[in-house]
């Protein structure tokens, strides 16, 4: 993931859930231009089906469910 000196916002860096309609829309805050925008991907890193998606999406995440 190449993060630069552009993605920090005042010495933050803006990390935002890419949206869970499993739509190409962008949401915010993922859809800032400095954003990282993260993906819901499964155990095997495809897509999960609720995950929004697109090119302008950085990294995708996976997170066990605890039950």
């Amino acid at each position: 993931l190449p993060v630069t000196i552009g993605n920090m916002i005042g010495g933050t860096l803006l990390v935002g859930a890419a949206g869970n309609e499993d739509t190409l829309t962008m949401e915010y805050p993922a859809a800032f231009k400095d954003s990282v925008a993260v993906a819901a991907v499964d155990s095997r890193l495809h897509k999960v089906a609720f995950s929004n998606f697109g090119r302008w999406v950085d990294i995708g995440y996976w997170q066990k469910t605890l039950t």
